[in-house]
């Protein structure tokens, strides 16, 4: 494997890190290194560093969120007639609803690929479990869909 490659597959791996695919071995079977290579690039770069400054911002994005909605409630409580409050009111009312059930399927999407993968494994068929992990749960697969989807609105 050339440097190039090297490069394209940390990298690549790195995205589905960070996207919330941590499992050291599922990681190092869908590029093709060993565990310890993918433990080195985790450590050397600061995957987990960057992982929980992502989870601490969607904290806080939640929190700011749920923050807005209260005041924006309590102002269009003194002023239903206000068709801008009305507007912030349904927006972050929209937001809330979209967020937290897509990350959910994600998550249930997530488990049951996992599963589908330790099936072809079991029955021997590494081929296709490699094909599954490349073409669905790697960076332009049916996660990153859904999850560009839940952004999108």
């Amino acid at each position: 494997m050339n440097s190039r490659e090297y490069t394209i597959k940390r990298q690549s791996a790195k995205k589905l890190y960070l996207k919330g695919e941590t499992d050291i071995k599922a990681l190092a079977r869908i590029y093709g290194v060993a565990d310890k290579t993918v433990r080195n690039w985790i450590k050397r770069e600061k995957w987990n560093e960057e992982l929980d400054e992502i989870a601490n911002l969607e904290d806080e994005i939640r929190i700011a969120v749920k923050k807005a909605l209260i005041k924006a409630l309590k102002e269009y409580a003194r002023a239903p007639q206000d068709t801008a409050l009305q507007s912030l009111v349904s927006l972050l009312r929209q937001y809330s609803k979209n967020i937290e059930p897509t990350r959910d399927f994600i998550e249930y999407m997530k488990k049951f690929l996992d599963w589908l993968i330790d099936f072809y494994l079991a029955r021997n068929d590494e081929q296709t479990a490699m094909a599954i992990q490349r073409e669905i749960l790697g960076a332009s697969g049916i996660v990153e869909y859904f999850r560009m989807r839940a952004t999108s609105g």
